[in-house]
């Protein structure tokens, strides 16, 4: 079969800083990971199951009820760190029990995602890894334990007078990346490493991995904290690509980020890998072929960071009279449109109204309509509006749960050419044109563990899912967008744009074209096109956008957790 491979990329989003410690991976034998022969290794407990919805190989692991688990004692070294790392598709919990003191960490999302928690072993030789019920049912695979090292003593260096310039940190993105090194497996099949990043897909310049073994390494110039990493390649007929990376500070001594990982991504999208590694100034990718033919094959690298470098003038000192910047103009009754939303809350309907229903969320129209008015006069528990904007505010133990989700939210959903006191799912605007959100918020309280939370939305009308997804996922990690490639299924693909303080207001844009959405926060603008990363089918999909504050966590009557925002601007134009 002669297939003509199409352009395909690695993009790398890293912080970079020099960093005077190194650690060293290794991994741990854990029996039969991946419950290819069922839970031999493994101690199960009931409800617990052997599934057929893997995440690779042929089976997985199921958990469906509370009581749900299973376990496996490995030998470790004492004193050590470790990561534990598996894939959950649905909820799930996977954790390392330590000399009786537990750690662990929840995931959910409809698809496979991967999941860690790190761990120190302390004085034990031993500790107990585990799947667990996280909530509702979900299936687990490819558990891997990593021994990150213990961190080396640092070497003293004499004291330095700090510089005479200052330094500042400047951020940007660096192309065509020095290629460290390339190697062929002895396949000879005529592709090149040395023609990577010539932005020429022909046949003779594109790299290639034809068989298993070919390796190429990027050197990033300088030590990286690197957070994420995401593979494009090319897809062709619904194949599965296969591959590993590595990151290394001297190119020698090699931290596993995925190891034969496969990896579904298509030719015109972006499939993203949580890396965490602040030690790292090579990557290396090795290719093992894929799932229909033989071809992989990677093009260009880019990473975004942060460097510090020195100043050629010292900085001025401050005047006397300091000149306080202008504070974002808040929303006020005169300049926000009540009549172009209404906001959904986080009890539902029986609670909110006493109407008897309990199947979905409650919410409040303009003009009337509802028992509670939207206008600047409301004022609830769960949102209200002041001189600093609109506030959204989400308990995390209510049950206001929407259509075709398991979470809860406080929330604006567009209503475009409405009638009023008509059906708000009428309320839509079709594809064609110019249509804009540009928002400004703040997260003011958010679970610390890293929750995902989505600010900003277009979803399409009677679509079970929505169009894109702006997340804000910590100080520490860049914005998420996850888009749906097609209307005709769900298909979680990631487009990440800058970083952002959560103690402060930041700004973002989502704006639909002709030709595609585009994507703007933390200074950093991104373009998903139709026909490429979007199928052309969108284009027969009616849209809305919708603002506020969507917990991306599942409630719990006992949790005590609350989400919190506000925006300071929330702004439509079509």
């Amino acid at each position: 079969m002669n297939t003509k491979l199409k352009y395909s990329a690695v993009v790398i989003a890293a912080s970079l800083s020099m960093s005077p410690m190194a650690t060293h991976a290794a991994s741990v034998t854990i029996t039969n990971a991946g419950f290819e022969s069922s839970f031999t290794g493994w101690e199960d407990t009931d409800p617990s199951a052997i599934s057929s919805d893997e995440y690779e190989g042929s089976k997985a692991a199921k958990i469906t009820g509370s009581g749900g688990k299973f376990e496996q004692e490995i030998s470790v070294e004492s004193n050590t760190n470790y990561t534990l790392t598996a894939y959950i598709q649905g909820t799930g919990e996977i954790g390392a029990i330590v000399d009786g003191d537990t750690s662990s960490t929840v995931g959910s999302n409809d698809d496979y995602e991967q999941v860690t928690v790190s761990f120190n072993s302390g004085s034990a030789s031993s500790v107990t890894i585990f799947g667990a019920y996280g909530g509702d049912e979900g299936r687990f695979d490819s558990f891997t334990l990593e021994s990150t090292g213990t961190e080396e003593p640092e070497i003293e260096e004499p004291i330095v007078e700090e510089p005479e310039e200052p330094v500042i940190v400047e951020c940007s993105t660096l192309t065509d990346l020095e290629i460290s090194s390339a190697s062929d497996d002895g396949s000879n099949d005529g592709h090149g490493p040395e023609n990577t990043i010539d932005e020429d897909t022909s046949d003779d310049s594109r790299w290639s991995s034809n068989g298993s073994g070919k390796a190429i390494t990027y050197n990033l110039g300088a030590v990286a904290s690197v957070q994420a990493l995401a593979v494009k390649w090319f897809k062709g007929d619904s194949r599965s690509s296969y591959f590993d990376i590595d990151t290394s500070t001297n190119n020698s001594d090699w931290t596993s980020v995925l190891v034969s990982g496969q990896s579904d991504g298509g030719s015109s999208s972006y499939e993203s890998i949580d890396v965490n590694d602040s030690n790292a100034q090579y990557v290396r990718i090795t290719g093992y072929g894929n799932s229909s033919n033989t071809w992989n094959s990677i093009i260009e690298t880019n990473i975004l960071g942060c460097v510090e470098v020195e100043t050629e003038t010292p900085v001025e000192p401050e005047p006397e009279t300091p000149v306080e910047p202008e504070p974002e103009t808040p929303i006020t009754s005169t300049d926000f449109d009540w009549t172009g939303w209404k906001v959904t809350l986080p009890v539902n309907g029986d609670t909110w109204y006493n109407d008897g229903n309990t199947s979905s969320a409650a919410e409040i129209q303009p003009a009337g309509c509802t028992g509670d008015i939207f206008d600047d006069n409301l004022s609830l528990d769960y949102f209200w509006s002041d001189s600093e904007g609109l506030h959204f505010k989400v308990p995390m133990n209510l049950d206001g749960k929407t259509p075709n989700t398991s979470y809860i939210r406080s929330e604006l959903r567009e209503l475009n050419d409405w009638s009023p006191c008509n059906s708000t799912s009428e309320a839509n605007w079709s594809y064609g044109g110019n249509h804009t959100l540009e928002a400004t918020v703040r997260i003011d309280d958010y679970d610390p563990d890293g929750t995902k939370v989505v600010v900003g939305q277009i979803h399409g009308h009677d679509i079970s899912y929505a169009t894109i997804k702006l997340h804000w996922e910590g100080d520490s990690k860049p914005i998420r967008v996850i888009y749906n490639s097609s209307p005709n299924s769900s298909s979680a693909n990631n487009v990440y744009l800058g970083y952002i303080d959560s103690s402060d207001f930041w700004s973002y844009t989502i704006k639909m074209t002709d030709t595609g959405i585009e994507l703007s926060a933390g200074g950093v603008t991104e373009t998903i096109t139709f026909g490429d990363e979007l199928s052309n089918d969108w284009k027969d999909a009616d849209f809305y956008f919708k603002a506020g504050l969507y917990p991306q966590q599942k409630p719990d009557a006992d949790s005590a957790e609350v989400y919190e925002a506000t925006f300071s601007k929330a702004v439509i134009t079509h």
